[in-house]
């Protein structure tokens, strides 16, 4: 299956039937629109739903470029081993948009012209704005390795590619990550669930160490080791070869290793192809505002594809939610400051789930640190001026709630212990 275009906006056929209702929008209804919002992931959904606190009239059109309804994206490759429907992990079901009073069309957006306010649309089709949402996420990189082409890899950042790997599983049972953070982990666990030989390579020595202490990641590591995980941290490949029975060798320490599959985790980067045509002011990501605005007043960015004043991407989805929120209350009237929200992560891997909440900020001055362990429950936090600023726990899944109202609300510590006493 060649899906070397896999991430590329094409063009496709959407239908989805329910009994209410019949959803086949593949043009916009309309010809002019108030509030216009490209991509539908979580921060073109909180847009929306700020926008309809505050303007229950106007009306919305959301454009996507994916093959289903909207969906939470950090759920596909967690669920490889058991497989997933076509409808599962929306956001909202379909009834949410129409009682909202927003068109959602599936199509690609070719272009923005900034100064006519329109959007040309599936190519053919130019539709008007007053305010414009530019939230198009991030998509997969892949590396440049000798002896095979990028339709020789899968990446697990869309679902219908999760969707497209998952058929083809059963099939084979070798499988090479390249990219050893969360995502390439999350996507080893599940394929050892499956009984599947798998092989990480990861060009660093420790990534995890963004998230977490190095005794908690040497737990991980240790944990996927013992899963049957095969795990070469500090290991960049320049080359695989490709044998002619579509399999693929890598020689690593005078060994040769051969896999079925390549699958692709090795980071990110903000899908930024719509604002460059628009001509807006670009760094790493779009360039944004306190506001969420960008070089062009009345077009907004928000989640993976934006870069804040500080220079940062977080790409991350809870930071993405609270960017969509701002965004959204700013399109309906400008004066509301960004205001950034913990760090967060939350992973199950290899029998523990793990979060971290600001864990960048555990070396920072002033900050104390507060350690308590529990048989294989651990919790570390990071305390200033008497406030959790942040923590790192594991195994404590069931108050994994509690643990991110503590940092969101900079709980004291004397709070800490009343309500998650060990």
């Amino acid at each position: 299956m060649n899906l070397e275009h896999s991430y590329q906006l094409k063009p496709f056929s959407f239908t989805v039937c329910y009994a209410f209702k019949s959803i086949r929008n593949m043009e916009p209804k309309a010809t002019s629109y108030t509030y216009i919002i490209v991509g539908a992931g979580i921060a073109g959904i909180s847009a929306i739903k700020k926008i309809r606190e505050l303007d229950l009239v106007n009306p919305i059109l959301l454009i996507s470029d994916e093959d289903r309804m909207p969906y939470k994206r950090t759920k596909i490759n967690k669920s490889i081993a058991t497989g997933f429907e076509k409808e599962a992990f929306q956001l909202y079901e379909p009834e949410w948009y129409l009682q909202n009073n927003v068109e959602l069309c599936f199509a690609k957006v070719y272009n923005v012209f900034l100064h006519e306010h329109k959007l040309l649309v599936n190519g053919n089709t130019l539709v008007t704005y007053q305010k414009l949402l530019l939230a198009t996420g991030s998509i997969p990189i892949y590396p440049a390795i000798k002896g095979i082409v990028a339709s020789d890899n899968v990446d697990v950042h869309f679902a219908r590619n999760v969707a497209a790997l998952i058929q083809v599983t059963a099939l084979l049972s070798r499988f090479l990550i390249i990219g050893g953070s969360v995502e390439g982990l999350e996507t080893a666990n599940q394929l050892s669930k499956m009984g599947k030989t798998v092989t990480v390579v990861e060009r660093s020595m420790n990534p995890l160490s963004r998230f977490f202490p190095e005794y908690i990641t040497s737990q991980i590591y240790d944990a996927l080791k013992k899963a049957g995980v095969t795990y070469l941290p500090g290991t960049t490949i320049a080359e695989l070869v490709k044998t002619p029975k579509n399999t693929f060798q890598l020689i690593n320490n005078q060994k040769t290793l051969e896999f079925d599959r390549i699958i692709v985790c090795a980071g990110t980067r903000p899908n930024t192809e719509l604002a460059q045509k628009a001509c807006l002011d670009m760094g790493k990501g779009v360039l944004v505002n306190e506001f969420m605005q960008t070089s062009n007043p009345d077009v907004f960015a928000a989640g993976d594809v934006a870069q804040h004043p500080n220079g940062e991407v977080t790409g991350l989805w809870h930071s993405s939610e609270f960017q969509g929120f701002c965004a959204g209350t700013n399109m309906v009237e400008l004066g509301t400051n960004y205001q950034p929200v913990p760090t967060r992560l939350k992973t199950n891997l290899f029998g523990g789930f793990y979060f971290s909440a600001n864990f960048n900020l555990s070396q920072a001055e002033g900050i104390n640190v507060v350690k308590e362990e529990k048989g294989t429950l651990i919790r570390e936090f990071y305390i200033k001026d008497g406030l959790v600023v942040g923590l790192v726990m594991a195994n404590d899944k069931e108050r994994d709630k509690l643990y991110q109202k503590a940092v969101a609300e900079k709980w004291t510590m004397e709070e800490v212990f009343e309500k998650t006493r060990l």
